[in-house]
């Protein structure tokens, strides 16, 4: 079974809110302060990985079935591999 491009579009912005809401909670960078963008903070979740703030790979694929793909493509080489 295909995945419309609609729904690929729509799992991958709730992938991105679930990884910004992590890195808010984190008090880690945030999208709009200091000219940041959604990318720039994003990029900034492996170091929140290493640093024990945030779930890494695994962790958020438990947690988010539903956007494995979507998580894979944001962060394919965050965390522990997903098994």
């Amino acid at each position: 079974m295909t995945t419309a491009p609609s729904e690929t579009a729509d799992r991958h912005r709730q992938a991105i809110n679930v990884l910004l809401s992590h890195l808010e909670a984190a008090n880690t960078w945030w999208p709009g302060a200091d000219g940041l963008t959604v990318e720039d903070a994003l990029r900034s979740y492996p170091e929140a990985v290493a640093a024990g703030q945030v779930p890494n790979r695994a962790e958020l694929v438990r947690a988010h079935p539903g956007l494995l793909d979507a998580l894979l493509d944001l962060l394919p080489a965050v965390g522990s591999p997903v098994s």
